[in-house]
């Protein structure tokens, strides 16, 4: 009948890249924002491979901005590089993520995540930066309470991972970093 099988983690992780090749090569199809505004306008319109969610958050805007900055730089400011056969020859290729946390007023603050892939394949412009993979705004509402929007692109590769984490520092959690691949 059914039969359970064990993928094992070296044909995950080929599932796993070829998914994101796809995804990427499937975002030349489209316009790839150039600029956070943009990136969020075509999230919150309801582009294809990306999501929003709303939260009202019980943590003043302060403690989330300072939690969201520190865990940000600590876990998400990082190259990940791999390499690998490739028909008989050796690729290294490499993944830099990059978070910006940044207070707009007194009320309100962003931050943003984009990526860099080199090298570099073909496809849409890169924005400066790289490409934008998660945006959140976070406003006060009350003294202690913040509304945070998360913006975010679905098939990024750990998307899953990052959102977890990202979700829980702007609820004021101080959660463990994601494991990048």
């Amino acid at each position: 009948m059914g039969q359970e099988r064990t993928i094992p983690r070296r044909n995950r992780r080929f599932t796993r890249t070829a998914a994101v090749i796809l995804g990427i090569g499937c975002m030349g199809c489209m316009h790839q924002p150039q600029t956070r505004q943009e990136f969020v306008k075509l999230v919150a319109g309801g582009a294809a491979t990306s999501d929003k969610e709303s939260k009202l958050t019980q943590k003043d805007l302060d403690s989330l901005v300072t939690l969201l900055e520190e865990r940000s730089k600590a876990c998400l400011g990082k190259r990940v590089n791999r390499s690998g056969m490739v028909g008989g020859q050796m690729e290294v290729s490499g993944t830099s993520y990059t978070p910006s946390v940044r207070r707009v007023s007194d009320a309100k603050a962003e931050f943003t995540l984009q990526l860099e892939h080199s090298p570099r394949g073909i496809g849409p412009d890169m924005p400066a930066g790289g490409f934008y993979m998660m945006a959140a705004d976070l406003v006060r509402q009350a003294p202690e309470r913040t509304q945070v929007d998360l913006y975010y692109a679905t098939m990024a590769q750990n998307s899953d991972e990052i959102l977890g984490a990202v979700r829980a520092w702007t609820s004021g959690e101080p959660a463990a970093c994601p494991e990048l691949e």
